[in-house]
C-alpha cells in the first residue's frame, strides 16, 4: 500500500510538472516578426519637399518645375496637392481657386488655360504623374483635397486619383495618399490596397483603434502638435503608426523632430534639412 501510494504520488507529480510547462508555454506571447517596411518608417527619416522643391528659380509650389528640381537636388520625396475640376479632371493646386476660378466648379476647358506664378500652365496630375515615374527612386506624398461640402465630389475625387496612379503600380511602394478626412484615406485603401494611407491632423491623436477602422497606415502632424505632446511619436510608433510632421523649416525644430524618430519631415527647405540629418 505504501509503495503504490509514492507511486501515485510521483505519478501525479510528474503529471502536475508536464500541466505548469504546458500553461506556461501556452502563456508566452508569439513571437512576431517585425514588419520591414514598419521598421524603415520608424526608424529612417526621410525629407519631402513642400509642394516640391519651389524655393528655386523658374520654380512654383505644385509645378512640375518643383518635381523636377526635388529630383535633381536628390531629395528624398516631394509633397503634393490635388483638386478635382467640375468635369473629374485632377490638378495640382493648393488653394481651391486658381486666378478667381474655384476648381471644384469650373471645367478643365478653362482650367487648362490658367498659369501659375512660374509661367506653367496649371499642371494636370496626368501630366505630372509622368514626369514622376521617370525619377526612380523618387518618394511622393499625394494629397487630395476635400471639396465644398459634397461626399461625392470627395469619392469622386479619390476614385479619379487612384485610376491614375494605377497605371504605375509598380511605384504604389513609393506612394502614400494624404487627407484630412478619415473616409477618403479609406476610400484610398479600398480602391488600392497596396497603396500606404496617412491621415492629416492639427490635433492629437489617441485613438488608434479608430484609425484602424479606417485602413490607416500612417498619421501626418502640424509641427506644433508635436510640441504640444512629446511623446505623441512614441505612442504612434507603438502602436503601429509612422508619423511624418509638417511645415518643419527651423534647424533646431528638424534636429528635434528627427529625434523623435518621426518618418519624415516636411519642409520648404529640404536641402537644409537633409544636410542636418547628415550631421546628426
Amino acid at each position: 500500500m505504501k509503495i503504490t501510494t509514492r507511486i501515485y504520488t510521483i505519478l501525479m507529480s510528474i503529471f502536475l510538472l508536464i500541466s505548469c510547462n504546458r500553461e506556461d508555454h501556452q502563456v508566452q506571447p508569439p513571437s512576431i516578426k517585425p514588419d520591414d517596411s514598419t521598421i524603415t518608417l520608424i526608424n529612417d527619416v526621410k525629407i519631402f519637399a513642400h509642394r516640391g522643391f519651389y524655393r528655386t528659380a523658374g520654380s512654383a509650389e505644385n509645378s512640375i518645375a518643383s518635381l523636377t528640381r526635388t529630383y535633381e537636388n536628390k531629395i528624398h520625396g516631394v509633397e503634393m496637392d490635388l483638386r478635382m475640376s467640375k468635369d473629374s479632371v485632377i490638378y495640382l493646386h493648393h488653394d481651391p481657386a486658381i486666378n478667381g476660378y474655384a476648381i471644384q466648379f469650373t471645367d478643365s476647358s478653362i482650367l487648362d488655360q490658367q498659369k501659375i506664378s512660374n509661367g506653367e500652365y496649371l499642371p494636370r496630375f496626368s501630366k505630372y504623374m509622368e514626369k514622376l515615374s521617370t525619377y526612380e527612386g523618387l518618394l511622393a506624398y499625394i494629397e487630395i483635397k476635400e471639396g465644398a461640402n459634397s461626399k461625392s465630389y470627395n469619392e469622386n475625387a479619390v476614385l479619379q486619383t487612384i485610376k491614375l496612379l494605377n497605371k504605375y503600380t509598380q511605384f504604389h511602394k513609393n506612394y502614400v495618399i494624404l487627407s484630412f478626412n478619415l473616409t477618403m484615406c479609406k476610400l484610398s485603401k479600398n480602391f488600392a490596397p497596396n497603396l500606404r494611407t496617412m491621415y492629416l491632423s492639427n490635433n492629437p491623436i489617441y485613438d488608434y483603434i479608430i484609425l484602424k477602422q479606417n485602413k490607416i497606415d500612417e498619421i501626418g502632424y502640424n509641427y506644433k502638435v508635436l510640441n504640444q505632446d512629446i511623446n505623441i511619436v512614441k505612442m504612434a510608433n507603438e502602436n503601429g503608426f509612422g508619423v511624418s510632421v509638417w511645415t518643419v523649416d527651423d534647424l533646431e525644430d528638424i534636429k528635434k523632430y528627427s529625434g523623435m524618430k518621426v518618418s519624415a519631415i516636411i519642409s520648404d527647405n529640404p536641402i537644409n534639412a537633409i544636410n542636418i540629418l547628415k550631421q546628426k
